[in-house]
């Protein structure tokens, strides 16, 4: 991929890649957060490099996501123009793309200079390490942008980096959080001159490249697990699916017509050995819509979830999966192409009549 809102450079074992679009202070559009993903799994592939420095060019990190450019694109406004497209794009664009940088398993800096804004601190966070300059503010007046009763906040990371009384005073009034506050919380790593941020952010990033590489994204990884098992990443989850029935079941009400499902995991329905948080997640998220389906059934709403057994990737073996497949009455472990045709009848006009239910794609699992 050829890059124009993104500058990717190779320092030695240091990738640096910069966001580029210093005349709207790195709004991010869809064409940025596109070439962002591609630049950081590039980095992420290369064996040459151990650490990736994120930063942004001109006076700003990033002043959020570009709302005014993204509804004159015309594709992605027609995508936002219906509920179910617009879940799905929130979704991938905004939630899968900036968890991906935090599951990077080499360690990333953010290099954060002057406004740092919504999207642009949401960004921020999912990094590993953040050097500031002594002139930079982290400020996130989503609530503000909410519009249509949007909660407007994709990944609630606040909570675990400042403290929950803290998140919610930074978020209820849309304060800004200068660089030596967000130090004190911890949020930021270090704060250095903004003359010198540069140049003491790249000497960080190569001592860092040159300390073994296999124990640091051991380490990262095992950080990241703890975080996971105390229930971070299923309460980005939870919240998202909060987040996107928020967004759109009021214009499903008065339409008198929607469908809201969400993707589960039996895990939620059966429980799982060392994974409590994560099924308590699963089954949080299908507790809400089972809730919510009884608000707004009258309206023509129904409210749903494909839970799913396992579908592994490419990475199991295949002595795994034949063993795996064993277990399951129709011989076999699941595939994507097992999906879809249970959301389309949940979406269908044929499905009317079922809501607060949660439909298992599993093989037959659960009857054994």
């Amino acid at each position: 991929m050829e890059y124009e809102a993104v500058i990717y450079e190779r320092d030695g074992a240091v990738a640096r890649i910069t966001l580029n679009r210093p005349e709207k202070r790195n709004a991010q559009n869809s064409q940025m957060i596109s070439e962002l993903d591609d630049a950081m799994r590039r980095a992420a592939r290369d064996d040459e490099v151990n650490v990736i420095v994120l930063g942004g060019a001109g006076s700003s990190f990033s002043s959020g996501h570009d709302h005014k450019e993204v509804m004159r694109d015309p594709v992605v406004s027609g995508l936002r123009s219906e509920m179910t497209t617009r879940v799905a794009l929130e979704r991938e664009m905004y939630l899968e793309k900036c968890l991906a940088i935090r599951d990077i398993p080499k360690p990333t800096i953010a290099m954060v200079q002057g406004p740092c804004i919504a999207a642009g601190v949401m960004l921020a966070a999912m990094c590993d390490l953040i050097a500031a300059s002594d002139d930079a503010v982290f400020r996130d007046p989503t609530l503000d942008m909410g519009g249509g009763g949007a909660a407007a906040v994709e990944v609630l990371y606040h909570p675990w980096d400042f403290g929950a009384r803290r998140a919610k005073r930074f978020l209820f009034f849309g304060e800004e959080l200068t660089a030596a506050e967000a130090l004190e919380l911890g949020f930021v790593s270090w704060v250095f001159p903004r003359d010198e941020l540069e140049a003491r952010t790249m000497e960080l990033a190569h001592t860092l490249a040159s300390r073994p590489p296999g124990p640091i994204r051991m380490v990262k990884r095992s950080i990241n697990q703890t975080l996971d098992r105390m229930g971070q990443r299923d309460s980005f989850e939870y919240h998202f699916v909060m987040h996107c029935a928020h967004a759109v079941v009021r214009g499903m009400v008065e339409r008198g017509w929607g469908r809201i499902i969400a993707i589960s995991s039996d895990a939620g329905r059966i429980g799982v050995p060392e994974l409590s948080t994560y099924a308590a997640g699963k089954a949080g998220a299908a507790g809400f819509l089972r809730s919510l389906a009884k608000e707004v059934g009258q309206s023509g709403v129904t409210c749903n979830v494909v839970s799913l057994g396992l579908i592994p990737g490419p990475w199991m073996a295949e002595e795994t999966r034949e063993r795996r497949a064993r277990q399951f009455p129709v011989g076999r472990v699941g595939v994507p192409q097992d999906v879809p045709g249970a959301v389309v009848w949940l979406a269908s006009d044929e499905a009317s009549w079922v809501t607060g239910q949660t439909i298992s794609v599993n093989g037959g699992y659960l009857i054994i």
